[in-house]
């Protein structure tokens, strides 16, 4: 995926959110007050803002856009409802109207969607209920009726395809509506997916037989699930996109838009990824632009907020929060194999225990597999290649650390056709893990040898500190500070105590390198 043009007009920390494309105009929402920008893009390389729409007595946080036939509907996600925009003159645009609660509407719309004659707006956040307005005449909206879908919360956001409603829900329901009929009866429940908590937004395949389902979760990753609904009343899950699987590493997906068998997705802090939906039970991703140039902060919701791929695939539209419009070239997106990560998980860990490296591929490794090639420098030690098999898009491999006498930052490079990714791994020191009462319970009066345990060999002498954090009545002596040698994991004192009437609870608490661990001890009458 090959970048053509990025245009940021108003550069600050999120400012931007949705995309739109009608002709050769693209259409950006506001996460801030910037209202919605009009770029001409009738030269994609080159795009230029010709507008500015904003109604600051109505507010201008205008996220959610969609152009039909000349007239913009953009929803505010504060106070202003739906603003209804003339722009027959995408440069000059003209407010028609807007649908309000004075009229009925309501003032915070986070997402809508137009079908025809047709507007859908959720109660996001507030219930699970969905507006359905006719908008044949853009002047004098009307409310047609007001729907509960089946959800526990509310309506994120929708699609639609041929008269097939799909709506996405916070509280883990994607509802499938028969809306044929919508300007006389209520639309027909035809069937309703599990989708899990925190249901985002859908799209479905041309061919209307699978819909993708996206979920956004935070720092808990996010997941994108499609679903055979060939029979509505009993949809099917086929396959499954989580982040650990394809070594995605940023803040949850966001919205997937499908265009013929490829789905696009934008996916925050990793950009705009693209994934070959050929086979739907098997995604193979095959492209990435990533428009987020600052590292991964989990629970931020930076980066890609949109992406539209309806006006070609040489012509794909995103939207980053952070640095506004791209237009993207993805018409080399292909299976052929190419290195997209590199990752060491867990990044850090003490000395002489063990990492997994994984190497993951957009496309897959061809017949007879694929070699990538591994250098380290640090304190670690690992094969010189991993080898990723036939068809597999993913291959691991052990990674070995030695005890340091001070935190070290290691690092291991992936190199495959020209491609170079660094994985960072911390080798720490280690820390107590435990404190092991070799006797226990006790009597008073008693003795008990005491084990404290490293996380693993310490590389020189360790003083470990000692105190005891209940209890202390009960203790008569023991070690104010042990000594844990050079290449062991362990060492033993004695703790003696004192008579007691009661039943006593002693907790000791060993701390070394910055570390600690505690340990109980019963003493008894």
């Amino acid at each position: 995926m090959k970048l053509r043009a990025n245009a940021d007009p108003f550069p600050a920390h999120h400012r931007y959110a949705n995309v739109w494309g009608d002709g050769n105009y693209a259409y950006v929402g506001s996460y801030e007050a910037t209202g919605v920008l009009i770029f001409d893009i009738s030269n994609p390389d080159s795009p230029v803002l010709v507008a500015n729409y904003t109604d600051p007595g109505h507010d201008s946080m205008l996220e959610d856009v969609e152009v039909k036939n000349g007239i913009g509907y953009f929803a505010s996600n504060y106070k202003g409802g739906i603003h209804i925009v003339d722009l027959s003159n995408p440069a000059q645009p003209k407010l028609i109207t807007r649908i309000t609660s004075a009229m009925g509407g309501w003032d915070s719309v986070h997402t809508l969607l137009v079908d025809g004659n047709h507007l859908y707006l959720p109660h996001f956040f507030v219930d699970p209920y969905v507006q359905v307005w006719n908008i044949s005449n853009p002047a004098k909206p009307f409310l047609i009726q007001t729907f509960k879908t089946t959800d526990s919360l509310s309506i994120r956001a929708m699609s639609i395809l041929n008269d097939h409603l799909f709506t996405s829900g916070r509280g883990g329901h994607t509802d499938i509506w028969d809306v044929t009929n919508i300007d006389n009866a209520p639309p027909t429940l035809l069937g309703t997916i599990d989708s899990g908590e925190l249901s985002h937004s859908s799209s479905p395949t041309p061919d209307g037989h699978y819909l993708v389902c996206s979920r956004e979760l935070d720092a808990r990753g996010g997941d994108v699930k499609i679903y055979d609904i060939s029979n509505p009343a009993n949809p099917v899950q086929v396959s499954i996109i989580t982040m650990p699987a394809y070594g995605i590493n940023a803040v949850s997906p966001h919205n997937p838009m499908v265009m013929g068998n490829v789905l696009y997705h934008s996916w925050y802090q990793a950009g705009v990824l693209a994934f070959d939906i050929t086979n739907p039970a098997n995604p193979i991703m095959v492209g990435n632009y990533d428009t987020w140039p600052g590292k991964v902060n989990w629970g931020q919701y930076d980066g890609d907020w949109g992406v539209y791929p309806y006006l070609g695939q040489n012509e794909i539209l995103v939207s980053d929060q952070d640095t506004g419009l791209y237009i993207i070239d993805a018409t080399g997106l292909s299976s052929d194999p190419v290195l997209f990560n590199y990752q060491v998980l867990p990044s850090a860990l003490p000395g002489s225990w063990s990492a997994t490296a994984t190497a993951f591929l957009l496309g897959l490794a061809p017949a007879g597999g694929l070699t990538v090639n591994v250098s380290t420098n640090g304190p670690v030690s690992t094969n010189p290649t991993i080898a990723i098999p036939a068809d597999a898009h993913s291959a691991s491999e052990t990674v070995n650390t030695v005890p340091v006498t001070k935190q070290t930052l290691a690092t291991l490079t992936a190199t495959y056709d020209n491609v170079q990714i660094t994985a960072p791994l911390t080798v720490l020191l280690p820390i107590p893990a435990k404190v092991v009462f070799l006797t226990n319970p006790v009597v008073g009066g008693q003795k008990t040898p005491v084990r404290i345990v490293m996380q693993g060999p310490v590389a020189q002498n360790t003083t470990v500190a000692l105190s005891v954090l209940q209890g202390a009545s009960a203790v008569k002596s023991m070690p104010s500070q042990v000594v844990v040698s050079a290449n062991r994991n362990t060492v033993v004192f004695t703790l003696w105590t004192n008579p007691v009437n009661t039943q006593t609870t002693v907790q000791i608490k060993a701390t070394a390198n910055g570390g600690s661990a505690t340990g109980s001890l019963t003493v008894d009458p």
